[in-house]
């Protein structure tokens, strides 16, 4: 089919021309800023540590407790989320970045519950496909913490900032617009505030993500301690810290 602008590609050729003209640079910008931001730089860095922690604690690399590894399975779902999240973020998607950060909200907010409630694990595996988006769709989740006088570990506000901002559509939304620039901006456009608000988000539900999927799979003490401990630190590092308008108590 001719092209209606033949100088502009399309096809494969479209996607190569972004990588090389677009996401390369964007890739090398938001590096050049981790040299630049060392607070950001150490969320990173804590963020890699958690994730390469949760990823053998799913993968079975410390002993396999077998069974069926639907536990091991949600955690590992939330490592690759974790993954995709930042190549979002590196490449200058970061509206997509965000909308993985929800979901690995609601990833933690199931496995608190899990280890809060004794039976929900079963239910929520034996459950028929109705009755688990009823009884375990994520406000649903977040409501039965609160009666059980669980903390949230992604709370109402956390999940409404998340979902207004990068989720669903409304006649406010503006594509990455993260800055001060007063115009939305395409996807590989570097923006220092895209990137602090992403690894804030990011970073609070994959430690607290952590911290559940170690009460549920009881991994070796020392093992447990060093993610804990490696966890804590991601979550201290990136409180109080993103744009959106929401905090990290």
């Amino acid at each position: 089919m001719k092209r209606i602008d033949p100088e502009i590609p399309e096809g494969r050729e479209f996607f190569r021309r972004l990588q090389v003209q677009i996401f390369d640079h964007c890739v090398a910008s938001t590096d050049q800023f981790l040299e630049r931001d060392s607070q950001v730089a150490l969320q990173v860095d804590h963020l890699g540590t958690v994730l390469s922690l949760m990823d053998r604690l799913s993968s079975c690399y410390w002993g396999c407790h077998q069974g069926d590894h639907l536990k091991e399975y949600l955690i590992g779902r939330a490592c690759t989320s974790t993954s995709a999240g930042w190549i979002l973020v590196q490449h200058g998607h970061y509206d997509a970045s965000l909308g993985i950060a929800r979901d690995i909200g609601e990833i933690a907010n199931l496995l608190m519950l899990f280890s809060a409630d004794v039976g929900a694990f079963e239910r929520w595996r034996s459950s028929d496909d109705r009755a688990r988006m009823r009884d375990f769709k994520p406000s649903e989740v977040r409501r039965t913490l609160e009666q059980l006088r669980v903390p949230t570990l992604v709370g109402r506000d956390i999940y409404k900032v998340l979902s207004e901002r990068a989720t669903h559509v409304t006649p406010s939304t503006r594509p990455e617009l993260h800055s001060n620039v007063d115009h939305p901006l395409a996807g590989g456009s570097f923006q220092e505030d895209g990137v602090r608000m992403c690894i804030a988000h990011i970073g609070f539900a994959v430690g607290m993500t952590a911290l559940s999927a170690t009460r549920l799979l009881r991994p070796a003490e020392f093992r447990a301690a060093a993610i804990v401990a490696a966890a804590s630190d991601l979550i201290d590092s990136v409180r109080s810290v993103d744009s959106s308008g929401a905090t990290y108590q």
